[in-house]
């Protein structure tokens, strides 16, 4: 796919949530199985955000929802290592350029 780099883009990030919702909805299946979660409605009000139309989009809404979060927590955790990799680089970088410090 050439030309438009805005529709790559476009096309790019909707194959990408895709992807994602695909995931979402394989964790969900996988924790209503383990928790033995049955059909109905009950647990929207629990899990979701009232917009969902049974348990397992609700228990969907709810995984999607933690998924960020820990991905939002990990990069926070992650940060001091980041820095200190982009320290190492850039300081390899200007030695290997020979510029000082």
């Amino acid at each position: 796919m050439t030309g438009n780099p805005h529709l790559q883009q476009a096309v790019f990030r909707m194959a990408e949530e895709r992807s994602c919702r695909r995931r979402i909805e394989r964790l969900a299946s996988a924790l209503e199985a383990a928790f033995q979660i049955p059909p109905g409605t009950h647990l929207i009000w629990v899990l979701g955000d009232g917009t969902e139309r049974n348990n397992r989009e609700a228990l969907e809404t709810w995984a999607k929802h933690e998924v960020r979060r820990i991905q939002s927590e990990a990069v926070e955790q992650c940060m001091p290592q980041l820095s200190a990799r982009l320290h190492r680089t850039l300081t390899q970088w200007e030695n290997d350029r020979g510029i000082a410090p």
